[in-house]
């Protein structure tokens, strides 16, 4: 099901894309929905709620699932009912994607998987997520592009957008392309600007033009 916000008048409601099981209008602020909860602002607090419309504490993760938390001045990792399954000692922690999740110690970023072990040790500027078994992360001034291990597989360019259908998006001295899972260029740096795919398509910019 997929899940996107709708206006009407001073209040949000969130909807589904076909507006079948939508919900009446009675928040003033609502997030989009993110593995089957959403965030909204209710009674002076933020909540999280399902696609029934029920609330739950917030950052409540959904069965199967752990989602980050804060606990003082560290993060760590809740399930569903909102125990903590890897300890809050962390400096900081993006949520799971493909079983991994970017963690910062001190000033550098690694991975850990979702029983709390080490997987790509703590040693970038800033890490991403996993897609399609890579992730981007930031190495010196530029970006690298490693495998689950922590491989390097290409180095030099910029990755900030979604990877997907087997593509990269990446730029290098102004310029933008697409790398494939294995780093290799398959799409020249010859653009302005490019998007992720979707579909077999992407878009492109390239003298102005998209």
């Amino acid at each position: 099901m997929n899940l996107s916000l709708s206006f009407k008048t001073a209040n949000m409601a969130i909807s589904t894309m076909t507006a079948r099981g939508s919900f009446e209008p009675r928040f003033i602020w609502a997030e989009d929905f993110w593995r089957g909860l959403g965030t909204v602002y209710v009674c002076g607090r933020y909540a999280s709620i399902d696609p029934s419309g029920s609330l739950f504490p917030l950052w409540v993760a959904v069965a199967g699932h752990l989602e980050p938390k804060k606990k003082g001045e560290r993060f760590g990792f809740v399930d569903a009912s909102g125990q903590f399954k890897i300890a809050p000692t962390l400096d900081e922690a993006l949520p799971f994607s493909e079983g991994f999740a970017a963690v910062r110690g001190g000033d550098k970023w690694g991975f850990v998987n979702t029983s709390g072990h080490v997987v790509v040790q703590p040693q970038f500027k800033s890490a991403y997520y996993f897609r399609e078994g890579v992730a981007a992360a930031g190495l010196d001034s530029s970006d690298v592009l490693i495998d689950t291990s922590g491989k390097v597989l290409a180095q030099g360019f910029q990755v900030r957008e979604l990877v997907a259908d087997g593509r990269v998006p990446a730029s290098r001295s102004e310029k933008s392309g697409y790398l494939d899972l294995a780093g290799k260029v398959v799409i020249p740096f010859v653009y302005d600007g490019v998007a992720a795919f979707s579909g077999g398509l992407a878009a492109v910019r390239k003298s102005g033009d998209t």
